[in-house]
Formats: structure tokens, sequence, C-alpha cells
């Protein structure tokens, strides 16, 4: 019985990268880098809790054989897609180009979403009407302390002796 094959950190970073890559897709995984699809599960899941080692993973993306070869893959299939143009139409060409493209910037680990945030400054109706429900507590808040220090009982304090006046 043979025994267990063992990765090293890069092999594990390989496979980190094409999985990332592939979207988490394990059987895309395993046929491209193929290593078993058990073993891409396994190390899926010891992924999530335990990535590999940041700069394998660097070195993976900036030197490995998979980012360089979806490159190549992406430029001969651009290639072959513009000697084709006369049966292929600008969305088919989209398509593959986009495919790989994700792909790409998946391998390279680069965002793949963005978020959009928008501030608005309100209106100058907003801050009229905010500026009125300030003034209108400010005021009602005065009032009541007013009535509060009507309602306040007095009480005349002795005078100090003389020596400490």
């Amino acid at each position: 019985m043979a025994g267990r094959t063992t990765y090293s950190e890069q092999a594990k970073a390989r496979i980190y990268v094409v999985l990332t890559a592939n979207g988490g897709n394990i059987k895309r995984t395993a046929r491209e880098t193929g290593v078993p699809e058990s073993t891409v599960r396994n190390f899926k899941r010891e992924f999530e809790t335990n990535p590999p080692d940041t700069e394998a993973v660097e070195v993976e993306v900036s030197s490995g054989d998979y980012v360089s070869e979806l490159e190549a893959a992406r430029n001969d299939a651009l290639t072959t897609l513009r000697n084709k143009i006369p049966t292929m139409n600008g969305s088919q060409l989209g398509v593959v180009f986009g495919i790989l493209e994700d792909k790409l910037t998946r391998a390279r680990g680069l965002a793949t979403e963005r978020t959009e945030h928008v501030h608005k400054l309100p209106s100058a109706d907003e801050l009229a009407l905010a500026g009125q429900m300030l003034a209108q507590g400010a005021i009602e808040a005065a009032k009541q302390r007013q009535q509060e220090l009507i309602e306040a009982d007095v009480h005349e304090q002795p005078a100090l002796p003389a020596g400490l006046r």
C-alpha cells in the first residue's frame, strides 16, 4: 500500500490560489491541479481556519505557473477568437474574456466586488427644519428650567464668621 502524499507549503499555496480562482469549486480545482478531490476538500476545510502562509501565496501569485498559465490561456483565447471574428459576436468574446479575467483577478487575490459608500449632506430645507427643532427644544428646556427655579425653595445660608470673609 502506498504511503500518503505530503504537500509542501508551496504546493498548498498553489492549491489555495487555484481554489480561490475557481471560486471554491473543488472538482474544477482537483482537475486543474491533479490533486484528488478528497484532498482538495480537506485542504479547503483547513484553509477556512488556517490559510496557507501569506508569503507562499504571494510567491505563487507573482511567480507561480498557474497565474502565468491563466494569462497565456486568456491571451491565446483572445488571439484565436480575434481570428474567428466573422463567426463570433462581441458578446461571446466578452464572455470568454470576462471569465478568464475574473479567474485571474481571484488568483491574484484582488477584490472582485466593490462597495460604494455615498455620503449626502442635508439639504437647506432639512438644515432649516433641524435648526427649528433644535431651537424649539432649547426654548422648551429653558421654560422647564425656569419653572423649576420658580418652584424651588429658597434657603438662606448663615453668614460667614468675620475672619473668613
